[in-house]
């Protein structure tokens, strides 16, 4: 019995971990005042202009992305994106922080 619980403690501790390590921000584009749905259309509006379908992926993801930029989106974490809201939103139109 001894044996039995230490093995399922140590296999619990090991997902635990592995659980852990995996985690990858998700990310995606971002323009201040554009809907999800938004981004979405000009995503695929880009991956048609550069024809994306036909290059290699590396290249398609580089081209793709200089579509994005150019209209104005940058490539943001959800962590990013939620401190750069915060941060305008702390902000006042001259651009001098507001006391809290």
């Amino acid at each position: 019995m001894n044996i039995l619980f230490k093995t399922t403690i140590l296999t619990l501790a090991i997902g635990v971990v592995t659980a852990c390590t995996s985690y990858v921000p998700e990310a995606s584009w971002y323009k201040e005042g554009a809907s999800k749905q938004s981004m979405t259309d000009q995503l695929g509006y880009c991956r048609k202009d550069v024809d994306a379908e036909n290059l290699p992926d590396e290249q398609a993801e580089r081209v793709i992305a200089y579509c994005m930029k150019s209209e104005g989106y940058s490539f943001k974490t959800d962590s990013e994106r939620k401190q750069y809201e915060k941060t305008k939103s702390e902000l006042n139109p001259n651009g001098i922080y507001l006391d809290n």
